[in-house]
């Protein structure tokens, strides 16, 4: 499970379902690249996909419900914590989960600033975090929706490297001229002698 500057270290769990309440998963990217996880159906796989992507993006997955991920009516809290190393940095995402309250608190761990709330790797690095934000999907693959990336393959494998190698940007880079370009024209027009239109005219063609 690696990206040339991102290795998945493990997770934890705590008072979630199945058998999310009371794990504890430790990989070693050095010693294996490649890691398959299985499990029997109903214990979890789905929902610990979906807290995989949520703790990458900073946002709650729209599959999951919070008062589903209760382990149990007498749990009142619980938490899924990623553990990444991201340049060499070791990196920890957590969702904490309020099961009386109905919310759900994120909260980033590095080495330099220690436990911070808020999901903080746009900050640390924000090419990371763009191409997670646009195409989590693609980084953190679900079986069950392979029909779907199937049909729409193509689009999204490209929209996928557009995030990671950032050339999407240049498409908002040419947004933002256009939009310049246009401000500029109106204040042009704002201009009121006529000579003053005439130059005008001719620099902007």
């Amino acid at each position: 499970m690696t990206s040339n500057n991102v290795l998945v270290l493990g997770w934890n769990a705590k008072g979630l379902r199945g058998y999310l309440r009371d794990a504890s998963v430790t990989l070693d990217p050095d010693k294996y690249s490649h890691v398959l996880l299985q499990m029997p159906n109903g214990t979890g796989k789905t929902t610990t996909m979906a807290l995989l992507r949520s703790a990458l993006t900073g946002r709650l997955d729209q599959s999951l419900s919070i008062a589903a991920l209760q382990a149990d009516r007498t749990t009142k809290e619980g938490y899924f914590e990623l553990v990444l190393s991201v340049y060499g940095e070791r990196l920890t995402f957590r969702i904490d989960f309020d099961f009386e309250m109905g919310r759900h608190y994120l909260y980033t761990t590095t080495v330099q600033s220690g436990k911070q709330s808020g999901h903080l790797l746009n900050s640390i690095d924000p090419a990371l975090a763009s191409a997670l934000s646009r195409s989590i999907d693609l980084f953190v693959f679900d079986g069950e929706l392979a029909k779907d990336m199937l049909k729409d393959g193509a689009a999204a494998a490209d929209k996928a490297i557009e995030a990671l190698y950032r050339t999407d940007s240049f498409d908002d880079l040419v947004a933002r001229i256009e939009t310049l370009k246009g401000n500029r024209k109106k204040r042009n027009r704002d201009v009121t002698t006529a000579s003053e239109q005439a130059v005008l005219i001719v620099i902007e063609n």
